[in-house]
This record gives C-alpha cells, structure tokens and sequence, in this order.
C-alpha cells in the first residue's frame, strides 16, 4: 500500500521501527531526502513485523490476553509465513549478523506502554487470523469471500475483507442479494480496482478495492475493499 494512504502514526511507529531493525540513526536518512524509491519499498515489507510487534507488547501490557490470542497469532503467522521471511531476509541481507527477532522483542517491550488495547483484543487477531492466502487474491475472489462469510455468519472474516467496518452495513444488504462483480477498471493513478455490481433494483454501485500487499515478493496479493458508492 502507498505510504500517503496510511496514517501519520502508523508511518511513525513504521519508520522508528524499520530504523532500530536496520540499525539505522535517522539522521542517516534525514540528510539523503528525497529519500529513494527503494527505502519505501522496504518500510511496506516490515508491515508483518509491525504487527509481531504489536504482539509482543500487547503480551507484555495485557498478559491475560495472552493465552486468548495465541491460538489466532499462530495462524496468522502462517499466513504471513513467506512476508515475515522477506522482511528477515531483507534485513540480514542490509545488515549481516543482526539478530532481527531479539531486536524486535527489544523495541515491543521499551514500547508496550504505546499499544492499543484495540490490537491486543481476542476480536483484532481473530479478524487477521482469518481467511487463507488466496481469500483475497483478487477483487473478484474478495468478493466472493465476503459473499461466503456472510452466508456463514463468519463476522471475523467477513470484517477481514474490508478496509473499515464503516462499509459492513451497505455492503452487508448488497452482498446478501448473491450479485457478483459486473466488471473491474483499474485506476492507474491509485492502483485502486473499482467494480461495477448492480442490486436487485437495477442500481450500479461502485465498489473499491487496494492491494494491501503489492509486492509479490513478500507474499500473496491482499485485496480489500475500501469504499462504496
């Protein structure tokens, strides 16, 4: 995903973490801006190990919750298996004989106090437990996810197909009514697909999705939908 689509705290907690994995000062980068194409690359593969992260702090600030969410980050780990490898892979290539995972569990308990209690609840690793590889390996296929979820009153999946839980209630009466995508447009400014489905009374509506994962390297494409209209 773009950097300017996410939040100014989510790049801040991004940048400080890819820095202490890389072993990096942040004046080193502050005197070569712009900075390279390349280094954003980098801060979207340490995504996984932002969450990982969270993980560990959230164990150290809420250790009730621990045994509750094990179970679901066991899964998710698996689904990010190959991610969370290219991220490893990455830095040990940028920095030899760094031991990424210490660090990491370094930066998660300095920084424990900082976690939301929103990403340590058993509902949040459940949402990102959710759903296999290929659930989202298309706008078609997340559509039909969510279709399916819907049918299962499987909540956490079908949450784990959309961007913000805002969009659960329109989309919810649309999905139900089993129509499928008409067709998809790529918006080539965004790298957004935007899908024509039409409802029982003849309504086009416009549904939008982002690959939250654009680079193959680091694991398979994770399409969700963002908005509709």
């Amino acid at each position: 995903m773009k950097i300017s689509n996410r939040s100014p705290s989510w790049v801040r907690r991004l940048v400080a973490l890819s820095f202490a994995l890389l072993g990096l000062s942040q004046e080193s980068y502050a005197s070569t801006f712009p900075l390279p194409p390349e280094f954003f690359e980098r801060l979207l593969m340490m995504e996984p190990l932002m969450a990982m992260q969270s993980k560990m702090s959230c164990d150290v600030r809420f250790p009730e919750l621990k045994q509750k969410t094990d179970p679901f980050y066991v899964r998710w780990q698996e689904k990010k298996r190959v991610a969370i490898e290219a991220a490893g892979s990455m830095i040990q290539k940028n920095t030899p004989g760094r031991n990424w995972r210490a660090t990491l569990q370094q930066e998660a308990r300095e920084h424990a106090s900082e976690v939301e209690a929103s990403q340590c609840s058993v509902d949040f690793w459940a949402q990102l437990a959710a759903g296999s590889a290929d659930s989202f390996e298309s706008p078609q296929a997340t559509w039909k996810t969510f279709q399916s979820a819907l049918k299962t009153a499987d909540q956490a999946l079908a949450l784990a197909c959309l961007d913000s839980e805002k969009l659960m209630g329109t989309l919810t009466a649309l999905a139900q009514s089993g129509q499928t995508i008409r067709r998809v447009s790529v918006e080539t400014e965004t790298g957004r697909r935007v899908a024509e489905v039409v409802d029982g009374a003849g309504k086009t509506w416009f549904i939008e999705f982002y690959n939250f994962q654009p680079f193959p390297s680091a694991g398979p494409a994770e399409w969700r939908i963002v908005s509709v209209r």
